[in-house]
């Protein structure tokens, strides 16, 4: 089971490099941002099959 800073760091990198991005429109800054927002999706698809135990 993924924990919530691992999520939440994830997550700050996405910003991060949605920021990037929209600050320099460069292909490679596109590249990252794309990768963090799968990485950060499939973290989401696995909290969404994770089952809660307590």
């Amino acid at each position: 089971m993924m924990k919530t800073k691992e999520f939440i760091e994830a997550v700050k990198e996405m910003r991060t490099c949605q920021c990037a991005y929209f600050r320099t429109r460069r292909s490679v800054e596109l590249q990252k941002a794309k990768a963090s927002e799968r990485k950060v999706d499939e973290m989401i698809r696995e909290m969404n099959e994770s089952p809660v135990l307590f």
